[in-house]
């Protein structure tokens, strides 16, 4: 069976070539958790995650992928707008908790 997010991983690939796979499928999920949940509380994101971890471990796997990956800005404008076209967009990035 392919899970939605394989799609999505599959699309990452070219224009985020020089991320490791991982970080592609943590982010894809990510985005998909996102728009499921409407929040960004790191708890719920981890409860739309598709797979058999437990909450608690996606929970930590998200900390661990936000304190220490590096995003350049760039690359989250460009995975947000080619996946919300249509009306212009603010995008705003805040990795506090």
């Amino acid at each position: 069976m392919v899970h939605p997010y394989e799609h999505l991983v599959a699309w990452l690939r070219v224009p985020l070539s020089h991320w490791q796979l991982e970080r592609i499928v943590c982010c894809s999920q990510c985005v998909l958790a996102l728009i499921a949940c409407q929040t960004v509380n790191l708890e719920s994101l981890a409860r739309a995650f598709i797979g058999s971890a437990e909450p608690e471990s996606v929970s930590q796997r998200l900390r661990r992928c936000m304190n220490q990956c590096s995003y350049a800005t760039v690359d989250i404008a460009l995975l947000l707008i080619g996946l919300l076209p249509g009306e212009p967009w603010i995008f705003t990035l805040d990795r506090t908790e």
